[in-house]
């Protein structure tokens, strides 16, 4: 029993010759249709349709041919455009996440610095609280109704004035 399908046992050896002929004119084609590095896939894959087309006018291949490749360049267009827009949708981009090891130094750290008190100020206590507690930037943020963007600048404008504080600081003391 035969695996390969009847239509494409009736596609001759003239009929691939004559496609192997054509082919350049093809791929010129799908290249100008704005195919890319995948104009031989699209030209190759017309010639499987074209292959297992029952009702092919051998006479017509080479217009046949043409139509096959121009459709599958818009298909292809068209599912390039669909990747583009999801790829650039902000809502799909994946979460920036810390690993954990940087989830414990940050909490070690947010814990060590609570625990200095000529260091920290009330603002910055509250916000260090709920960081040190493992809170991501959104949780606090929905917590303090504050934005994501707006927590994480605070935290960082917070770590920078902590930073300068300790700097200032005597190096015996720390």
């Amino acid at each position: 029993m035969s695996t390969t399908s009847p239509n494409i046992l009736s596609f001759s050896a003239h009929d691939w010759g004559q496609c192997a002929l054509l082919r350049p004119e093809l791929v010129r084609l799908a290249a100008r249709r704005g195919a890319g590095d995948d104009a031989e896939d699209l030209v190759h894959e017309a010639f499987i349709r074209t292959a297992a087309h029952p009702d092919l006018d051998r006479s017509r291949l080479r217009q046949f041919l043409m139509t096959v490749v121009k459709r599958l360049c818009v298909d292809h267009l068209r599912k390039q455009s669909v990747a583009n827009r999801v790829f650039d949708h902000p809502m799909l981009a994946p979460l920036q996440t810390s690993g954990p090891a940087e989830v414990v130094v940050d909490r070690m750290h947010a814990s060590w610095v609570l625990d200095q008190q000529d260091l920290v100020d009330e603002a910055d206590r509250v916000l260090l609280l709920l960081l040190a507690e493992g809170r991501s930037f959104r949780e606090v943020g929905q917590r303090l109704r504050l934005s994501e963007a707006a927590v994480e600048a605070a935290a960082k404008a917070g770590k920078r004035r902590i930073r300068r504080r300790l700097a200032r600081r005597d190096p015996a003391q720390a």
